[in-house]
């Protein structure tokens, strides 16, 4: 099943990477979502590929836009267990 790719949260040249294979990264939700002080939202995302972990931070406005793609990873992957 493939899952929904969140790429696009990240910057550029975290994005772009590679895993040690030699394929793009391929970054999808992972994890709960955490409010900080300050109105940031931290987003926490795997490589399916090579499972490293980034954490992806938002402002709320930006999170607000976000929000569907980011839970239907994270359903997608609830569902996949």
């Amino acid at each position: 099943m493939r899952l929904t790719k969140l790429n696009h949260l990240l910057d550029r040249r975290t994005a772009s990477g590679r895993c040690p294979d030699g394929k793009q990264h391929y970054w999808v939700a992972s994890g709960e979502v955490r409010a900080t002080a300050g109105n940031n939202i931290a987003v926490y995302v795997r490589c399916n590929n090579c499972s490293v972990r980034e954490t992806v931070w938002l402002t709320a406005n930006e999170y607000k836009m976000q929000e569907r793609i980011i839970n239907s990873s994270l359903d997608e992957q609830n569902r996949s267990f």
